[in-house]
């Protein structure tokens, strides 16, 4: 799961489109559930868990960047 955080290279080998992943993004942003996130864009609920998953650790790992006073640019492509 630790190459998802290489957006770049994950979507290229993703079976998921660019579109899909930002509207899960965007769900997730929203406060969504994964069941319901899963029931609007049509995958599973745990393909979804996972990218939560990710997308929780992302955010975490930039809290912990900014707490030691370093500045983090997180990108979605």
């Amino acid at each position: 799961m630790e190459k998802l955080i290489d957006t770049n290279n994950y979507i290229q080998k993703s079976r998921i489109s660019k579109l899909k992943l930002r509207k899960i993004c965007y769900l997730f942003s929203q406060d969504y559930t994964a069941s319901q996130t899963a029931l609007k864009i049509k995958v599973s609920r745990n393909t979804i868990n996972s990218y939560y998953k990710i997308l929780r650790s992302l955010l975490l790992k930039q809290e912990d960047l900014k707490i030691n006073g370093h500045a983090l640019e997180v990108r979605v492509y």
